[in-house]
C-alpha cells in the first residue's frame, strides 16, 4: 500500500526572502501614503469648510446637488475654500483672486490704523454685498431693464462697494453689469485662454444662460464618469495587489476570506452610490459609509500584512517609525492643519447665509 504523501506546507509571505519581504513593505507603505494623499485631495475638493473629510451634507450636494438652485448661484454662494472652478466655487473672484484685492486690503489696513482683520472683514462684507445683490438679480430673473440699474429691495443693509450704489430720490440702485464685469468677465471673455474663454459673460445674456433653475444636479455626468474610471482602473490594481498579499498571510482564513476582497467590493458599492446619489439623496448619505469601509479595510491590509512579513525585531522597528511619523506630524504639520481649519472656520462667518440675503 502506498504511503500517503504529507500535505504540502502553504505558502506564505513570510517564507520569502528579507530583500522581497522588504520591498513588498516599502510598496505596502507607499500605497498607504498615496491613499492618504488622496484623502487630502478629498477634503480640498468636497469637505465642508473646517472639517478634515466629507459629511453625509456634503456627499449629498456633491453628488445631488441642492434643490432649485442656478449654477451660477451655487458657484457664487458656495464656500471659498473649494477648488476654483465650475464644479467648486467662483467667489474667490470677488475676494483674494479679484484685482487689487491686496492692493486695497493695505489701503483700509492702513486705515484703521494697521488693523488688517478689521480691513479684511470690512472689505470682505462689501464683496458679499456685491454676490448678495448678484443672487437678488438671478432672483428676480435677470431683467434685462435691471442689468445695468437694479432698484435694491426696502429695507436693504448689506453694505455694496460704492462705486456700485447710485441713489436717485432717495433709492439706492446697483450696476450689475458694472459687477460682473469686473469680477466675471476679466477672466470669462471670448478669446481667454484656459476653459473660462469656454464660458464667456460678455454681458445679461451671457450671464443669465447660467441662471436657470433646476432640481438636483451634483456632479456632471461627465466628471462623474472621469472619476469612476479612474477609482474603477487605477485604484482597483491598488486594492487587488494590497488584497492578493494579505491573503497569502497565515491569518485565520476566515479573517482572510473577508478582509482581502472588502476594499474592492466596497469600492463598488461606493462608485454605485454616486450614480444613484443623483436619483436619491439617501444614497450620498451612504458614500461616506462606504467610503470610510474603503479606508479602513485597506488600513487593515496594510498593517496586519506588515506586521506579518517581520518578526518581533522587525515589527519593533516598525512601531517605532510609525510612533516617529506620527509625533513629526502632531508636532511640525497639525498645527498647519489646525491653521488651515481654523482660516476656513473664518471665512465662513464672515460669508454666513445672511450675507447672500436680499437686507443682509
Amino acid at each position: 500500500m502506498d504511503a500517503v504523501a504529507p500535505p504540502r506546507p502553504r505558502f506564505s509571505l513570510r517564507t520569502l526572502g528579507l530583500p522581497t519581504r522588504l520591498t513588498l513593505a516599502v510598496f505596502l507603505v507607499s500605497v498607504g501614503v498615496g491613499y492618504l494623499s488622496a484623502l487630502v485631495q478629498l477634503h480640498f475638493q468636497h469637505a465642508g469648510p473646517g472639517k478634515l473629510l466629507p459629511e453625509p451634507e456634503d456627499a449629498v450636494n456633491v453628488f445631488h446637488g441642492k434643490a432649485k438652485t442656478s449654477q451660477m448661484e451655487r458657484l457664487l454662494v458656495s464656500s471659498e475654500h473649494k477648488p476654483f472652478n465650475g464644479q467648486g466655487s467662483m467667489r474667490s473672484a470677488f475676494t483674494k483672486r479679484s484685482g487689487g484685492w491686496e492692493k486695497e486690503l493695505r489701503r483700509r489696513t492702513k486705515a484703521k490704523d494697521g488693523d488688517a482683520a478689521a480691513a479684511e472683514k470690512e472689505l470682505r462684507e462689501e464683496r458679499a454685498g456685491e454676490i448678495a445683490a448678484l443672487v437678488q438679480f438671478i432672483r428676480t430673473e435677470c431683467d434685462k431693464d435691471q442689468w445695468d440699474s437694479m432698484p435694491l429691495p426696502e429695507g436693504w443693509k448689506q453694505p455694496i462697494t460704492e462705486k456700485y450704489v447710485t441713489e436717485v430720490n432717495g433709492k439706492k440702485k446697483v450696476a450689475i453689469g458694472a459687477i460682473v464685469e469686473d469680477r466675471c468677465a476679466r477672466c470669462h471673455y471670448a478669446d481667454a485662454g484656459g476653459s473660462a474663454g469656454q464660458f464667456p459673460l460678455a454681458g445679461r445674456d451671457d450671464f443669465a444662460e447660467y441662471t436657470l433653475i433646476f432640481d438636483g444636479g451634483g456632479m456632471s455626468i461627465e466628471k462623474l464618469a472621469q472619476t469612476s474610471h479612474i477609482h474603477l482602473l487605477g485604484f482597483a490594481m491598488l486594492y487587488g495587489l494590497t488584497g492578493v498579499l494579505f491573503s497569502l498571510t497565515s491569518y485565520p482564513k476566515l479573517m482572510r476570506f473577508v478582509i482581502a476582497p472588502l476594499p474592492l467590493l466596497a469600492q463598488i458599492v461606493d462608485i454605485s452610490f454616486w450614480w444613484l446619489a443623483r436619483i436619491d439623496p439617501i444614497f450620498a448619505q451612504g458614500i461616506v459609509i462606504s467610503g470610510g469601509i474603503v479606508a479602513l479595510s485597506l488600513m487593515l491590509q496594510i498593517v496586519l500584512t506588515l506586521l506579518h512579513l517581520f518578526g518581533w525585531t522587525g515589527r519593533i522597528v516598525l512601531a517605532l517609525i510609525a510612533v516617529g511619523l506620527g509625533a513629526a506630524f502632531y508636532l511640525k504639520i497639525f498645527p498647519y492643519v489646525q491653521q488651515h481649519l481654523d482660516r476656513n472656520r473664518a471665512i465662513v462667518a464672515m460669508q454666513s447665509a445672511d450675507a447672500i440675503k436680499p437686507g443682509g
